[in-house]
């Protein structure tokens, strides 16, 4: 009995462990994972309008699109040796970037609070906020460019994005 309920407790704490990490399944996609045909699929999936194709991105826009209980006028899929790396929801309509920020920062913040990796706040409004796990990285972005305003919400898998850093840097 005593190891049953030994075994029962560490199931909980591995379960109550893995559920606070931050998500890398986004729009039925996994970050490191997925492939462009997934990829393909899902802004099929989601009625997405593809503005830009290369090879390592896939860029799309969208007049209603919704994630997180947000609107969000462009989305952006990027690619490293064939597997999604990352996504990135962005709107440069205001005041709908603006609440998006608001909104956003207070509910990461409430869900991944401790792993808080940079809280930085300008002199002319803008605003970074990152989450990182280990494995998956999330930032918020609010900023002032061009006489526009633009939000953003980015989801990275650490571990591409780093080799694809790496990668990039090898090349000055």
């Amino acid at each position: 009995m005593k190891r049953f309920t030994c075994l029962l407790f560490l199931m909980l704490v591995i379960c109550i462990a893995s559920s606070a990490q931050i998500t890398n399944k986004i729009l039925g996609l996994t970050l490191g994972v997925s492939t462009r045909t997934q990829v393909l699929q899902a802004i099929s999936d989601n009625k997405l309008h593809i503005r830009e194709r290369g090879t390592d991105i896939i860029a799309c826009t969208s007049n209603s699109f919704e994630f997180g209980g947000y609107s969000w006028s462009f989305i952006t899929f990027n690619f490293y040796k064939g597997k999604l790396y990352a996504i990135a929801f962005l709107t440069d309509r205001y005041p709908t970037c603006r609440e998006n920020f608001s909104g956003l920062t207070i509910a990461l913040k409430e869900k991944y609070e401790k792993y808080l990796t940079r809280n930085d706040s300008y002199g002319n409004g803008d605003r970074w906020v990152e989450y990182d796990d280990g494995k998956t990285t999330v930032s918020l972005s609010f900023d002032f460019r061009n006489n526009r305003y633009n939000g953003g919400l980015l989801y990275c898998d650490k571990r591409l994005m780093d080799m694809k850093s790496l990668k990039d840097k090898s090349e000055l």
